[in-house]
């Protein structure tokens, strides 16, 4: 949500009906930069019409953030946090 790639270059999201509200949320992220990052996924990780579950009563949003923050932290980290958990 953004529309940056693993090695920092920008790239044109896939259609789908909730990308304006999205990326409105994450707003201030930079890639390559986690201290940009706060609370902006807080909305869209209890959001329960999205999920299904509210995933910070579910005992795992904190770790999601965890795991963006990761993903966020420069080139190749998406790649490297990917490895990390699914390995």
């Amino acid at each position: 949500m953004l529309a940056v790639d693993d090695e920092g270059k920008n790239f044109e999201l896939s259609p789908d009906p909730l990308n304006a509200e999205l990326t409105k949320q994450l707003e201030g992220i930079k890639f390559d930069n986690p201290g940009t990052f706060t609370n902006q996924l807080r909305p869209i990780l209890s959001n329960v019409n999205i999920f299904g579950v509210d995933l910070y009563e579910a005992g795992i949003g904190d770790k999601i953030e965890n795991i963006f923050r990761e993903m966020i932290n420069g080139k190749g980290s998406v790649r490297a946090a990917l490895k990390k958990y699914l390995a």
